[in-house]
């Protein structure tokens, strides 16, 4: 479903299952995060130069604990970016038969 968010800019969102995975990816068409940074979008604090064409900042923690929270939930994140896009892939089991330890 995209969804317009500035003239030059849609994120897409979709959903589907595999096996005993659920999968969920958002992708932002008109924003790309350098190759150099993607290694630490997901450190504490770690904030991208210069993408956010609004200019508004953050605290950096958003990701991090995005990451932190699903992998509590045993699943997994990840992150492509290339040609104008953003893609977060969130993979979650449908089981919750062991926990990772906190």
């Amino acid at each position: 479903m995209p969804v317009n968010i500035a003239p030059e800019s849609t994120i897409e969102m979709r959903v589907w299952a595999e096996a005993e995975t659920v999968c969920l990816s958002v992708s932002n068409v008109g924003v790309e995060i350098p190759a150099n940074e993607l290694p630490s979008i997901f450190d504490k604090f770690h904030r991208v130069p210069s993408t956010d064409p609004w200019k508004k900042g953050g605290t950096g923690l958003g990701l991090a604990l995005i990451q932190k929270l699903i992998h509590h939930l045993n699943g997994s994140i990840r992150a492509e970016s290339a040609t104008e896009r953003t893609c977060f892939t969130v993979e979650l089991p449908l089981t919750q038969q062991s926990r990772r330890p906190a």
